[in-house]
Formats: structure tokens, C-alpha cells, sequence
């Protein structure tokens, strides 16, 4: 499942830069999506887009411990974005961190109460453990 956001090419890259990422997603050509969003992330460390499209390249690879390296950084980038945080409980989700993921979910609700993606998964990881 691919959460992708968009955002700004890298400084001084070709304006095409997005399009060409864009259409490697397309193409489910994931390693070298993922090495086109290494790179946009070593140019700009501090760009939550890059890191963000960098989860979605490895979530697509199902390299779930790199991806959620990449949506913590982008959580903590963008902290007042709640699509960053609900990317990163859905990550946290497949590694299997519940209350990783509860807390992540809850802060993009706290951030968009009108989220209802991350506000169905409140409530379903809250049911998973009886507290409906």
C-alpha cells in the first residue's frame, strides 16, 4: 500500500525530476524509484517529500524497517502535516507496532480531525485490544 505526497523537485534538479519518479512508481520499478529518492534525500536531508516518497519506495519493496526510517524522518520534519503521520502508523502497522501506530494515527487525527483513514484505524487498533 503506497501513501505517496507530493512535493518539490530536488534544488536544481530537472524540472522533469517528479515526472520521471512519478512514472518509475507507475511502472512498479521500485529499486530505481527508490534510488532516485535516496538521492533527492542526500540533497535535501531536510525535504519531508523526499523522505515521505523514500517510504513509499521501500513500503512497494516491502523493506518495512527502512521505511519506517524514512517515515519517522518525515513525520519529524513535518510534524504539523497529519499525512505524514498517518504514513507512518501505517508502516509502523506492518512492523507490527501497535502502539507505535495508535500514537501515529492519533496525531494525524489531532492534526485533520477529519482524517477518517486515520480515525478508522484509531478505532480498530483501540478494538484489538478491548477498548472499544
Amino acid at each position: 500500500m503506497s501513501y505517496a505526497v507530493a512535493g518539490a523537485a530536488p534544488k536544481g534538479a530537472a524540472p522533469d525530476f517528479l515526472k520521471k519518479i512519478d512514472d518509475l512508481a507507475d511502472a512498479g520499478n521500485w529499486n530505481l524509484f527508490v534510488l532516485y529518492a535516496v538521492e533527492w534525500t542526500r540533497q535535501e536531508p531536510a525535504n519531508a517529500a523526499a523522505w515521505d516518497r523514500l517510504r513509499t519506495g521501500y513500503v512497494n519493496m516491502r523493506q518495512y524497517d527502512d521505511a519506517l526510517a524514512a517515515a519517522k524522518k518525515a513525520a519529524e520534519l513535518a510534524p504539523r502535516d497529519a499525512r505524514m503521520w498517518r504514513a507512518l502508523g501505517y508502516v509502523q502497522l506492518e512492523v507490527e507496532d501497535g502502539p507505535g501506530a495508535l500514537r501515529s494515527f492519533g496525531q494525524a487525527v489531532a492534526l485533520d480531525a477529519q482524517d477518517v483513514e486515520s480515525l478508522k484505524q484509531v478505532g480498530v487498533l483501540h478494538a484489538r485490544v478491548g477498548r472499544t
